[in-house]
């Protein structure tokens, strides 16, 4: 089962990296907030754009928006970008600043790429695909200073690719998932949130979460909540508030730990904390080469 996810997986990688984006028709200027609804187009900012409502409504396929280096900047109301049931959208070299929230799908973003934009100080999520949405690749984005989650992955929410971003410095978590399954996190920066580096939620299954580091969360590094069959691997959570790792509820099964460096949790508080286990208890939680966990508990 990991073998095929890990070639599904590297299938996207390379098919986004490798993908020119070639439109049949000029590049469209943008420089003000519009619906963006020319199937095939590449959209390109020429100035720093400010509004007070939503900018950008995607509404058609196998569109790019090319930030260009520009901004798109709210006051603290509507979406930077929003992309309900899109296929095919990519956004790039743009920043997305005091809005609601950065970039956001109510349902059915797939298949498309966000890279290399600085998503900051949006009253709630920084990018948030709140339902349904399918192998996306997001990566080496800076995502900071928003006010909740730097990154929200929603139900039913699946073969995404979370890789090598910066998600510092949020007040709630670095990344939360929720009922989102088989989804790979790698090579991520998620320190100094106001909460925790990475939250797994009730029914967030068979992911892989590999070559993070998870330091100086005021919370927890790591939290996992009623899931199956996750996979956390070659990481670090150095100087978390309180415990380092959290494994909660009854309905936990299948977690392999690997090669994760803790050190420096707060004052009374464990590396791994094993919470409310219930009378089935936690089932098949494997632990490999981490001689460094000095402190734990069953409680």
């Amino acid at each position: 089962m990991n073998k095929i996810f890990n070639k599904l997986v590297l299938l996207l990688i390379v098919s986004f990296t490798s993908l020119s984006f070639v439109s049949a028709l000029p590049p469209i200027n943008l420089n003000s907030c519009q619906n963006l609804n020319i199937s095939g187009a590449t959209y390109v900012l020429t100035q720093n754009i400010t509004t007070t409502g939503t900018c950008f409504i995607v509404s058609a396929n196998n569109i790019f928006l090319n930030g260009a280096g520009f901004s798109v900047s709210g006051v603290g109301q509507g979406y930077g970008i929003v992309a309900d049931s899109i296929n095919n959208l990519t956004i790039r070299n743009l920043t997305i600043a005091s809005f609601n929230t950065g970039i956001f799908s109510h349902f059915g973003l797939d298949n498309s790429l966000i890279e290399y934009n600085n998503i900051r100080s949006n009253d709630e999520e920084g990018i948030d695909l709140l339902d349904d949405s399918d192998n996306n690749l997001i990566r080496k984005n800076k995502i900071t200073l928003n006010g909740q989650q730097g990154i929200l992955i929603g139900p039913s929410s699946s073969g995404n690719v979370i890789l090598e971003n910066n998600v510092s410095f949020n007040p709630g978590d670095g990344l939360r998932m929720i009922s989102a399954t088989n989804n790979l996190v790698q090579g991520n920066n998620f320190n100094n949130n106001g909460e925790r580096g990475i939250f797994l939620n009730y029914d967030s299954n068979n992911n892989q979460i590999l070559n993070n580091t998870m330091n100086q969360n005021a919370l927890i590094g790591l939290i996992t909540v009623s899931n199956f069959g996750n996979i956390f691997k070659d990481s670090e959570i150095i100087g978390s508030g309180q415990d380092a790792i959290y494994i909660s509820s009854s309905n936990v099964a299948g977690h392999v730990f690997q090669n994760v460096l803790i050190s420096g949790v707060g004052p009374s508080f464990k590396d791994i904390l094993f919470d409310n286990p219930g009378p089935t208890g936690l089932k098949n939680i494997t632990f490999i080469d981490m001689p460094h966990v000095a402190k734990y508990t069953f409680s």
